[in-house]
C-alpha cells in the first residue's frame, strides 16, 4: 500500500523560480528608517562650472553656506591670502 501525503509536492523548477524572486517581494523600505526631509535636503545638487569649464555637481547647502571674500580680487592679493602666515620666500 502507498502512503500519500497531503503536503503539496513542488517541483524544482517551481520551488527554483519561488526562491528568486523572494528578495524582490521584501518590503521596499530599509529597516531603519530616515525621516523624509533629511533626505531630500541631502539630495539636493547644483551644477556649476568651474574655472576649467568641468560642470561640478555641488550640494545646495554648501553653495548657500559659502562665504565671498572678495568678488574682484587681484593676483597678490589671493596669493598672500593663500600662502601660511609664517612661510617665508
Amino acid at each position: 500500500m502507498k502512503s500519500e501525503s497531503n503536503s503539496i509536492q513542488i517541483s524544482r523548477k517551481k520551488f527554483l523560480g519561488l526562491s528568486l524572486t523572494l528578495p524582490f517581494l521584501s518590503a521596499p523600505t530599509s529597516l531603519v528608517a530616515e525621516p523624509a526631509g533629511k533626505q531630500a535636503k541631502e539630495d539636493e545638487f547644483v551644477t556649476m562650472l568651474t574655472a576649467d569649464g568641468k560642470a561640478v555637481k555641488v550640494r545646495k547647502d554648501a553653495v548657500k553656506n559659502a562665504k565671498v571674500i572678495e568678488k574682484k580680487m587681484s593676483n597678490q592679493s589671493l596669493l598672500s591670502w593663500l600662502k601660511p602666515k609664517g612661510f617665508t620666500k
